[in-house]
């Protein structure tokens, strides 16, 4: 499979009937949901500098509009090959210089809450995304108190309420990225739920049960917290159904 970068010179319908093949693969293989793609724009200036998106030629490229249109081709040709999509990483990770994955601090001070960057997003969500990971990155012009994972303002006020995002939302690693280091894995994944969030995830699976343990703590001492775990565990069975992955919906 070409690099993201590459595929941002295709044509999008050429996209769009690549990503139909590579979703018909992994739904071949028994994979439900691709984490991809990347909404992330890079701007020009950053290009060089960019740690988790341009370094490793993850994304689309520079320019919002081409990016929005291949993004919105990615997520329909996985789809139709019968794959879930998750667009990422909201609010994006273009103009950012570290990456969260192994550096603390991460920040972008320079995303607005209405910046013309975010159009991917919107883009992947017309196109019937099936979910949006958010990154872990700090936003100062949006929220500079907590990271867009444990963040009201970015998930509940920003995607939910501004972009009419009312899918599964998921995070970025909060197992072994440095940047969420400093707060014990349990709480990691009851702040992000607590934000708004519905999936939380770890690639360090062996933290799994810290933050299962953590979350039912919560849940059984808030009730307004376990109200939205509730609307999660909606969100996400819709889903599961959508895909034939249940059979029955919630109550």
């Amino acid at each position: 499979m070409p690099s993201a970068a590459d595929q941002g010179r295709w044509a999008p319908d050429d996209l769009t009937t690549q990503a139909t093949r590579w979703g018909q693969d992994l739904h071949g293989a028994g994979v439900d949901v691709d984490l991809a793609p990347v909404a992330d724009v890079v701007p020009a200036d950053l290009a060089a500098v960019n740690q988790p998106v341009a370094k490793w030629g993850r994304g689309f490229g520079s320019d919002p509009a081409a990016v929005s249109a291949h993004v919105a081709a990615a997520v329909t040709g996985l789809r139709a090959g019968g794959t879930g999509a998750a667009v990422k990483h909201f609010p994006g990770l273009g103009q950012v210089v570290g990456n969260t994955d192994v550096a603390t601090g991460v920040t972008d001070d320079r995303t607005t809450r209405g910046d013309a960057l975010l159009a991917p997003f919107a883009a992947g969500i017309s196109a019937g995304t099936d979910m949006v990971m958010v990154s872990s990155a700090r936003y100062s012009r949006i929220d500079p108190a907590q990271p867009a994972i444990w963040s009201e303002v970015v998930i509940r006020d920003m995607l939910r309420g501004d972009l009419g995002w009312h899918g599964v939302v998921v995070s970025d690693d909060l197992g072994v990225a440095a940047q969420v280091q400093s707060v014990p894995a349990g709480e990691r994944a009851v702040r992000f739920l607590a934000a708004g969030g519905d999936v939380a995830v770890t690639v360090d699976p062996a933290l799994a049960d810290d933050m299962v343990s953590a979350i039912a703590d919560r849940v059984g001492s808030d009730p307004a917290f376990a109200a939205s775990v509730q609307e999660s565990v909606v969100r996400v069975l819709d889903l599961k159904v959508e895909h034939r992955r249940a059979h029955c919906r919630p109550a």
